[in-house]
């Protein structure tokens, strides 16, 4: 995901997410896109347990996917404020929270998920 800052900040702004969080999720699913889905390498979120779920597109770019996850996100849990607020995302919705939280305050911001 290196390098990848100004795609992802423009696609939060677009869609009103923080670039943080989804960062912070890439953090808590696959390490920063070290440890992303095999068959999907921009699935850094370990959407639809890369495969074996619902249907991810397979992105041209980094912006592509980030404009899709950031879409996914408001669509699906409208009016989210923090981590804790995406019930259903992972498995255990509490321990999932923490993580992004703790990978969000290694960035220096806080558990807000909302454009700053």
């Amino acid at each position: 995901m290196q390098g990848t800052e100004r795609a992802l900040e423009a696609a939060g702004r677009r869609h009103g997410i923080s670039p943080v969080f989804m960062a912070a999720v890439a953090g808590t699913e696959s390490s920063y896109g070290a440890a992303a889905c095999a068959n999907n390498r921009m699935n850094v979120w370990g959407l639809s347990s890369c495969g074996s779920g619902w249907y991810v597109p397979t992105w041209n770019s980094w912006a592509d996917a980030f404009d899709f996850y950031a879409r996914f996100l408001t669509s699906r849990w409208p009016g989210a404020t923090t981590p804790y607020s995406f019930r259903g995302y992972a498995a255990c919705s509490d321990c999932w929270g923490r993580s992004v939280s703790g990978h969000m305050a290694r960035f220096g911001v806080s558990n807000s998920v909302v454009y700053p």
